[in-house]
């Protein structure tokens, strides 16, 4: 199937929430993801709120990237959770950037916030890296079965570092139900080219699967949000995508690809992986 997202992160008052329109109406599979650090709101990658809320009007795929403590004292928190819960549901996902650089927070209170965010109704996406897939491996074992099309995987290895992997790993499912996976680490137009195809080979090493990217540092210039390169990234995923299989079932073939698709496979860490 089709990469059905590209996530571009980090627009910020430098820009025009309008530039991003204009891309989004030439490149609808277009999701801008916004870094919300209330610590550092109105620094570079990190919007004013009203930049924000011209932004959120325009009914753009947008993603709201928790980060920092003082967001996630806030969910934990009952006097202040509700107003950043309703706050939140105007995005169309919410990933959460928890625990990635340093533990913050308890195993106790990161599934606290997952099942809170869960439970409000909205989509998540989940950081998967070395420090955080045993306790999403334990949030999704306990998700209801209607629930998983809520929860999304980002594969980061860098942690948000943007280095990209030696290696791409596979889709992740729950029992029989496929999880949306994305990826992401050092990704940017420089460098698609050559990653898309690596990263769709993984994607569909057994399942015949929708995924998306994301990229952050990749799509900036001087640390500032770079429209060219954004524009660039959308057309080279544009042509790409035109390059997939669109109709049947497709599975890639254990014979073939047997070497990576063992290699996949001793990856896999969730809970039922394929």
């Amino acid at each position: 199937m089709s990469l059905e997202l590209v996530s571009l992160t980090g627009a910020d008052d430098h820009v025009t929430p309008e530039s991003l329109a204009a891309l989004s109406a030439q490149y609808p599979f277009a999701e801008w993801a916004i870094l919300v650090f209330p610590e550092k709101e109105g620094t570079p990658r990190n919007p004013s709120a009203q930049w924000r809320e011209k932004f959120l009007s325009l009914g753009l795929h947008t993603a709201a990237h928790l980060c920092g403590t003082q967001i996630f004292r806030e969910l934990l928190t009952p006097e202040t959770s509700e107003a950043r819960i309703a706050e939140l549901s105007r995005y169309s996902r919410i990933q959460l950037n928890i625990n990635a650089r340093r533990p913050e927070f308890s195993d106790e209170e990161v599934l606290a916030i997952y099942r809170k965010l869960l439970d409000a109704g909205l989509h998540l996406i989940l950081q998967h890296h070395d420090g955080s897939w045993r306790i999403i491996q334990k949030f999704v074992a306990d998700a209801s079965p209607e629930s998983l099309s809520r929860i999304a995987l980002l594969y980061d290895a860098s942690k948000g570092t943007g280095q990209r992997p030696e290696f791409w790993p596979p889709m992740s499912t729950v029992g029989s139900v496929p999880l949306f996976c994305g990826y992401a680490g050092g990704l940017g137009p420089d460098v698609l080219d050559e990653e898309l195809p690596r990263i769709r080979e993984a994607a569909t090493a057994w399942r015949d699967l929708p995924f998306w990217i994301d990229m952050e540092s990749g799509v900036r210039t001087n640390n500032e949000f770079d429209l060219a390169k954004a524009e660039a990234v959308l057309r080279i995923a544009s042509r790409e995508d035109r390059s997939l299989v669109r109709s049947g079932i497709y599975f890639a073939s254990k014979v073939i690809h047997a070497p990576r698709w063992q290699a996949l496979r001793a990856y896999g860490r969730l809970c039922g992986t394929v």
